[in-house]
């Protein structure tokens, strides 16, 4: 075990982004490995460049017994950084006004590209030596490798370039605070071939082929303070006695020091932080800052010289959010398909293409994976016109529903999603005849009565949206010609939908659709049921890898998928998913026309074949298989509604119409 960061790292082959994290010397690569895995890569230590040297030498020294007893008698360990001098200097010092470098560090993902500059002056107490250069490399590995592994899995691997340059420039202790950097920083960046800290990651960037990169600087020159950064990025200062801290904190403190490059805060409370703001590509407040947050805040490394993380850090840092798939299967037959997780171009192209194959779309999915806009589909064959009107106000939307409806068409799905926080309707049509209606918008009492009027008027609700509307519950449906018993079954924890959901299905009912819905943090179950026969399956909760497996066997066994579900987990810790690997997106956002964007069309011929698609999967698995269940129905039944909630909301009307009957 290298270090005391709970982490199994050894030499490996490649840097192949499967593991929690890894540490890119040239060819010489460290990484985060299961426990009981040997070593996989044989090393020539005499054939090595001096890069791959030095970052072999850390690894090495982190491996010791020395470097362990120093870890556990670290100075100040779990102290909160304001109990020593913190490591951060005043406000005017946190920002470098010549590098202003957010492009270089949005984001803390994928390859980040860090060039570490050990600098030299020209007497012996301004000089490293050898001894100190590894342990340099060293803390930067331990700090670097257990913030890497605080994102999703397969999250971080850092590229590094190590210069030691040599300069001639005296030190001046009495020069105002904003000299003292520029008079060793500047003629060691001249000495490496640079004028700027971001000119020199702007080239890290390009030459290592990594998506971010900053510049750590470490001197036993004079600075303004022992340790700071530029919010944003693109460089770090260290000096190398680290103040009361010690050499053996370099690496909490150099992790602490990035969060800042990637755009964290500080929650300590002499920083002067408070529980607002808008922090990161998520633009979450620093909720966890300790003047304000509830007890005083949790442990965390933006606050307390320890290895912990609270839960509002990852989102200042922007890691990946994952993915988790749900779906609904019934009895059926005939060519199917899915795609997922396309941009909106992509995503009309293979829609147009299926259907001119003879598939329709019967569900539609928008997703917003790293606040991308990301469009699923569930196919089946099918003929007869068919439209798609996606991302629309209200107005526009119930302008193409009633117009589509009455040239034949009939809306089968509806999905609504917040987009610049506004709500955007979007909408699946097949060939259909007969009553419809479509109410939107509801509090629960309100849409429990619609419901039952139109069930009872011959119509049959289809697809039901639960949104989040200013903090309360809203409840959306669509509802179409039918007979036959129904239910729905709403809100719900997952034992007790479960529950339902095998009951309903022994009495004859289907569940045709299925939403999942986080209130008050935790997940809840809503159903539409249906009239039907034959075999049936749930599937939910499940990594891409499982989903993509389980719709395969199921519909080589005579089941189709009816209904699909992605949520979004938010942060999941290394350590609580091994060593699976996550969804994230990657291109830019699709940017919606307030008059909608969709497509009629006319019937075209069928489809044997299977299709599948995920335009985010990379071919690697994430170890959670999901929780699901296959059932043969017997006795045939009726259904019933649930009982409505206890939940008290202010009564409104929804909004909607019916067609005439």
């Amino acid at each position: 075990m290298a270090g005391d960061i709970n982490l199994n790292e050894q030499l490996v082959a490649t840097a192949d982004g499967h593991h929690a994290v890894a540490h890119e010397y040239g060819d010489l690569v460290v990484a985060a490995v299961p426990e009981g895995t040997a070593a996989v890569a044989a090393v020539d230590e005499e054939s090595l460049d001096e890069l791959a040297a030095i970052g072999l030498a850390a690894l090495r020294l982190r491996e010791s017994a020395e470097y362990a007893e120093a870890k556990a008698q670290r100075p100040l360990d779990g102290a909160n950084w304001d109990e020593g001098d913190a490591p951060d200097a005043d406000d005017d010092a946190k920002v470098s006004t010549e590098d202003s470098g957010a492009a270089l560090s949005a984001r803390l993902t994928g390859r980040v590209a860090v060039g570490i500059v050990i600098v030299d002056g020209p007497t012996a107490d301004l000089q490293f030596t050898a001894a100190e250069r590894t342990k340099v490399v060293a803390e930067v590995q331990n700090g670097l490798g257990w913030l890497g592994a605080q994102s999703s899995p397969g999250g971080v691997t850092w590229v590094y370039d190590v210069r030691t340059p040599s300069i001639t420039a005296q030190p001046e202790p009495d020069a105002a605070d904003a000299a003292k950097e520029p008079l060793w920083r500047d003629p060691a960046l001249k000495a490496i071939g640079f004028d700027t800290a971001a000119q020199y990651a702007e080239k890290l960037r390009d030459t290592k082929n990594s998506t971010w990169a900053y510049v750590a600087f470490f001197t036993k020159y004079p600075v303004r303070h022992f340790a700071y950064a530029s919010i944003g990025g693109p460089r770090l200062v260290m000096q190398y006695s680290n103040d009361g801290w010690g050499v053996d904190n370099i690496d909490r403190v150099f992790a602490h020091e990035t969060g800042h490059i990637f755009g964290a805060p500080d929650e300590y409370a002499s920083s002067g932080c408070d529980c607002g703001g808008s922090w990161g590509p998520w633009g979450k407040p620093n909720a966890n800052c300790e003047t304000c947050a509830p007890g005083g805040g949790e442990p965390c490394i933006m606050k307390s010289n320890s290895w912990t993380m609270c839960a509002h850090t990852p989102w200042h840092l922007g890691f990946p959010q994952g993915q988790r798939y749900s779906g609904v299967f019934t009895a059926g037959t005939g060519g199917h398909g899915l795609w997922v997780n396309a941009d909106w171009s992509h995503f009309v192209a293979k829609w147009q293409e299926w259907s001119a194959a003879g598939l329709r779309l019967d569900e539609l999915e928008i997703s917003k994976p790293g606040g991308n806009l990301r469009y699923s589909g569930v196919f089946s064959a099918g003929a007869g016109g068919y439209g798609l009107w996606a991302l629309v106000d209200w107005d526009s939307f119930v302008a193409k529903w009633q117009e589509w409806s009455a040239q034949g068409l009939r809306l089968v799905d509806l999905d609504i999603t917040e987009v610049d926080g506004k709500p955007r309707y979007s909408g699946v049509f097949r060939a259909g005849a007969g009553g419809y209606g479509l109410w939107v918008n509801a509090e629960w009492s309100n849409f429990v009565a619609k419901w039952q009027e139109w069930s009872a008027a011959g119509l049959r609700l289809d697809d039901l949206t639960v949104t989040t509307i200013n903090g309360q519950l809203r409840y959306s449906g669509v509802f179409n010609a039918g007979a036959g018993g129904y239910g729905l079954w709403a809100l719900a924890d997952w034992d007790s939908f479960v529950a339902k959901w095998k009951e309903w299905s022994a009495q004859g009912l289907r569940l045709v659709d299925l939403d999942i819905t986080e209130v008050n943090g935790q997940r809840r179950y809503s159903g539409v049921f249906r009239a039907g026969t034959g075999g049936y399956g749930l599937w939910v909760n499940t990594d891409w890898t499982s989903f993509l497996e389980k719709w395969q066997e199921w519909s080589a066994g005579g089941l189709r998928l009816v209904d699909f579900d992605i949520t979004l987990t938010g942060i999941e810790a290394f350590a609580a998913t091994d060593t699976g690997h996550l969804v994230e997106a990657a291109a830019e956002a699709h940017t919606p026309t307030p008059a909608g964007i969709g497509f009629a069309s006319i019937s075209l011929a069928t489809t044997p074949t299977d299709l599948h698609h995920n335009a985010l999967d990379d071919g690697t698995g994430d170890p959670s298989p999901g929780v699901g269940y296959l059932l043969t129905p017997s006795d045939a039944g009726q259904g019933a509604r649930s009982t409505p909630d206890d939940l008290v909301l202010p009564v409104t009307t929804g909004f909607g119409a019916m067609s005439p009957q």
